[in-house]
């Protein structure tokens, strides 16, 4: 092994010389150790690269080499001059078993590339099925709201003991005179894999490497994915920005399923570097699930929607903030286009359910999770068109010249007074219309979700409940009735203050036994109740649950007021209902 790379060496000088001047730093080695992740997060713990080769080449091309691998850079595939390190990572476990070489790295890529560069790894040995080149690539993760390495394969040749492939794609699909620019990461990862195959789904809209091992999951993989696909196209979303097929790596995962965004450093959404971005998202499937069908389904669909999104300009990673609550509440609704059941609760919601609660913008994708049902009720009411619209509102607002709020957006498609609309909505939902029992009982039985829970014998007088409530939110309450024999005439008086935003519902509510509506008082009115027939709701074990709503709304829907809740027992100077 040794004598052919010592020859390849030669031959390479060659080669390079005939393309330029030459930066050939072999000789170059450092100690040091480098975090090349420092500055965008490091998903998979610390990291153990070393910087092993470095080196200076511009547009005349040239070539680095270090620990018998040589990256090659013909004549005119950078416009300007860059210093290029080459890393290396012998402890890596990204692939684990899979891995024939240490994970190598490269930073300090230009911008843009013209034309591919060559890159060597020695590997004499014997592979099994295809030869696949791992490589990462720096972007953003929408579900986990992280800066990850989202890895695809790449095709690699052999000879003379070492395995050859091209960055950023085959040779054959980059233009040789046009001149085309090629956005790429700063800074890559590549390692050679063994015992993995590639093949494309059936309507030829993805790409699935995948451990040979998971041959049947891999199929299965690509036909969800084209449900998605043909789902989105049914629904006329505007797919034609993305370059098809769509890469998709089947591995040990921390994240069952994502799409993780490309991102270039050139990249500025008021140039044409959005294109090369809406063509670099990739997909990635954990190993550890794919025997679970539906949960392999609705997690596709998931991931697949987000892609969509990103076509839209507001899950991109310039995207605003504000906007993240919108990305995961529409993903979590596209995964119940693929149940048979109207009241498909997903995972995601699990722990997310009292969100709403908090105020409908919040710069927070789990926020979404538990918003989820918002679109839901949208499509309901509207059809499934309305979701296009409001993607297509935030479009319009393109950034960096104005950006829509998701709120506006959401608001504008309302067709009742909005409050209206946000009472009616917390209303159905604490009463189980969207999901059944499956979703509010988890905020019904925790006395957690609570905002106050207030005890009642038969002496007490009153109690009072002071908060700040966010705009467009609202809070539950619980009343205990912790006495018995209650006298016929009892009765409770809530009042709720200020009354102008603010309405008020009351249930009953028994554990096993479900929710039921006693009354309610709309935002506007006088923000008064009157609750009778204590002694029945005692002696059936029953509990009161008090809704507020608060629709106060003023853009950009992160302020708050002071909403006041009294409840006093045998109330004077209010009238009976």
């Amino acid at each position: 092994m040794r004598s052919k790379l010592s020859d390849f060496s030669g031959k390479l000088l060659t080669i390079v010389t005939g393309i330029g001047v030459i930066s050939l730093m072999s000789g170059l080695l450092s100690s040091c150790s480098i975090d090349i992740l420092e500055n965008y997060g490091n998903p998979f713990g610390r990291e153990n690269f070393r910087e092993i080769g470095l080196g200076t080449i511009g547009s005349e091309g040239g070539a680095i080499e270090a620990d018998s691998v040589y990256v090659v850079v013909p004549e005119g595939a950078f416009d300007e001059t860059v210093e290029i390190t080459i890393l290396r990572n012998k402890r890596d476990t990204t692939f684990r078993d899979y891995s024939l070489t240490p994970m190598y790295s490269l930073t300090g890529l230009p911008k843009s590339i013209n034309l591919p560069i060559k890159v060597y790894l020695p590997y004499g040995g014997i592979i099994e099925g295809d030869t696949l080149i791992a490589v990462g690539e720096r972007g953003y993760a929408t579900s986990t709201d992280t800066m990850r390495f989202a890895y695809h394969t790449l095709d690699g040749n052999g000879a003379d003991g070492l395995i050859s492939f091209y960055y950023p794609a085959g040779e054959d699909e980059f233009p040789d005179e046009t001149g085309q620019m090629q956005a790429v990461p700063s800074d890559l990862r590549f390692t050679l894999i063994n015992g993995y195959g590639k093949h494309q789904s059936s309507g030829g809209h993805f790409e699935i490497s995948y451990p040979q091992q998971y041959l049947a999951g891999a199929l299965k993989v690509g036909n969800f994915f084209e449900l998605a696909y043909d789902s989105c196209m049914a629904m006329n979303y505007e797919l034609t920005a993305r370059e098809w097929p769509v890469q998709v790596i089947i591995k040990q995962l921390d994240q069952y399923s994502l799409y993780t965004q490309y991102i270039a450093d050139s990249a500025n959404p008021s140039d044409d570097g959005l294109s090369a971005l809406f063509s670099h998202g990739k997909f990635a499937v954990g190993a550890e699930r794919l025997s679970d069908d539906q949960f392999l389904l609705y997690s596709t669909a998931h991931e697949f929607f987000h892609l969509v999104q990103n076509l839209y300009e507001f899950s991109a990673p310039w995207a605003e903030p504000n906007q993240a609550w919108l990305k995961e509440a529409t993903a979590v609704w596209f995964e119940n286009k693929f149940s048979a059941s109207d009241k498909y609760v997903s995972s995601s919601i699990v722990d997310s359910e009292h969100l709403v609660f908090e105020g409908l913008q919040k710069a927070d994708g789990t926020h979404g999770y538990g918003l989820s049902f918002l679109i839901k009720d949208l499509v309901e009411d509207y059809g499934e068109p309305v979701v296009w619209r409001i993607f297509n509102s935030i479009k319009e607002g393109r950034i960096p010249e104005a950006t829509v709020d998701p709120v506006d957006a959401f608001l504008d498609e309302l067709e009742e007074p909005l409050d209206q609309y946000w009472h009616r909505l917390l209303a159905d939902y604490v009463s189980g219309h969207y999901y059944g029992s499956t979703v509010n009982v988890r905020f019904l039985d925790n006395p957690d979700r609570y905002l106050q829970i207030m005890s009642f014998i038969k002496t007490s007088v009153r109690q009072t409940a002071a908060y700040q409530f966010n705009d467009l939110s609202g809070a539950i309450y619980k009343i205990q009735l912790n006495d018995v024999d209650w006298p016929a005439e009892s009765r409770i008086g809530l009042t709720i203050n200020p009354s102008s935003d603010c309405g008020m519902t009351v249930f009953t509510y028994k554990p096993g036994a479900g929710i039921n509506v006693l009354d309610e008082v709309m935002p506007g009115q006088d923000g008064q109740l009157i609750i009778t027939n204590l002694n029945e709701i005692q002696s059936g074990a029953y509990e009161l649950v008090v809704l507020v709503s608060n629709t106060r709304h003023i853009p950009d829907y992160t302020g708050f007021q002071p909403v006041e809740l009294n409840v006093e027992l045998n109330p004077l100077g209010l009238p009976d209902n």
